[in-house]
């Protein structure tokens, strides 16, 4: 191996092999999405885990102050359905793999497939080097030519190997491919959509068994799984009983223009709260916060000076247009189960008021 190679070469490969060794590491930590736990944030030194589960230190992925609360019971398999936008039928099938009839899992089989044409073209080249230069009787130019074809194949290799650790070791589930998705009755109609942390509804703590319903145990089983009953009993707090349209009464914005917006009768609708009403920034079953969420599509933060918080009310709409149609979309069930999903698996039910009125979470 020439002066040349040696330089190139040995760095990449101390490179991969640190990256091996360090992801073998990381991979023998096993995280808290792993185990199927939930991260909990931490309130006066308390951990939030319910009742049939159990803080686990050991595990990792959760943000500093939070726990992973890892159930105690076995959680029944989800039912996991998705909508028709992700069915998929190939035209052409992908050589040596099968693939269902979703869309995502196409992707990551044509994912699957290209690292496997990475490896095999390179084995193949070095194969075709390898007898350049067998063949090259003494020939320095033609030895020198088939030593360039195998160390390109070599690094290639390498640097898809090396691709693939840096992402693993940075986050796991950057090489992976997931669609999470659910199913929500809406019963006689109507919509839903997601809202604020620490707002508490006008519903009771209990869990809804009626038909119809969306806020059901039933209903929320294939997103929530084990923690549909909680999810339930959030819902129907939340939403004054599982009504999809309903606004929040007190999280409401107070800046400079929201008067003159609540005084045109053609917006009544997206006003609330005793006089003067101010506009609502939560709405729907989970009672969404809009100021800091994305509810179908719509980059709803977009229509308002600035986020509603705990500390901060003073918040104006600055794009009435966007609002209203954030509104809308909140409206919808699958917009609300959405981003319900996606709150809840990010900070737990420690992000909704209605977790600790309903004593389900420990302050």
């Amino acid at each position: 191996m020439n002066t040349k190679i040696k330089k190139i070469t040995l760095p990449i490969l101390g490179l991969f092999a640190f990256l091996w060794i360090f992801s073998y590491q990381v991979a023998l930590a096993e995280t808290c999405s792993e185990k199927n736990g939930i991260c909990r944030v931490y309130y006066s030194g308390s951990d939030v885990c319910e009742s049939d589960e159990q803080a686990d230190s050991t595990l990792t992925g959760c943000p500093s102050g939070e726990n992973c609360c890892v159930s105690t019971t076995s959680p029944p398999t989800p039912t996991t359905t998705t909508g028709g936008a992700f069915d998929y039928v190939p035209m052409e099938k992908i050589p040596g793999f099968s693939v269902s009839g979703s869309f995502p899992d196409y992707i990551l089989t044509v994912y699957k497939f290209g690292i496997w044409s990475v490896g095999i073209a390179a084995l193949l080249m070095i194969m075709v080097g390898g007898f350049m230069y067998i063949t090259s009787a003494g020939n320095n130019a033609s030895m020198e030519k088939a030593k360039g074809i195998i160390f390109d194949s070599v690094v290639g290799i390498l640097l898809v190997l090396t691709a693939y650790l840096i992402l693993y070791v940075i986050n796991p589930e950057l090489v992976k491919i997931k669609l999470i998705s659910g199913t929500i009755n809406t019963g006689g109609g109507g919509s839903v959509g997601i809202g604020s942390t620490a707002q508490l509804g006008t519903g009771s703590c209990s869990t809804i068994t009626a038909a119809g319903n969306p806020c059901t145990v039933e209903n929320l089983q294939s997103a929530f799984g084990s923690q549909a009953e909680t999810a339930s009993a959030i819902c129907n707090r939340e939403s004054a009983g599982g009504n999809p349209n309903i606004g929040s009464g007190s999280d409401r914005c107070q800046g400079n223009g929201v008067d003159n917006f609540c005084a045109n009768p053609a917006n009544s609708q997206y006003c609330t709260g005793n006089s003067p009403k101010k506009p609502s920034v939560s709405w729907g079953l989970f009672q969404i916060n809009l100021t800091n969420h994305t509810v179908g599509g719509f980059p709803c933060g977009n229509a308002f000076s600035s986020q509603y918080t705990a500390s901060n009310h003073n918040c104006s709409i600055t794009n009435e247009t966007l609002y209203k149609q954030c509104v809308d979309a909140a409206k919808n069930p699958q917009n609300n189960l959405a981003a319900a999903v996606a709150e809840q698996k990010s900070g737990g039910w420690g992000r909704w008021g209605a977790c600790y009125d309903c004593n389900i979470c420990k302050k």
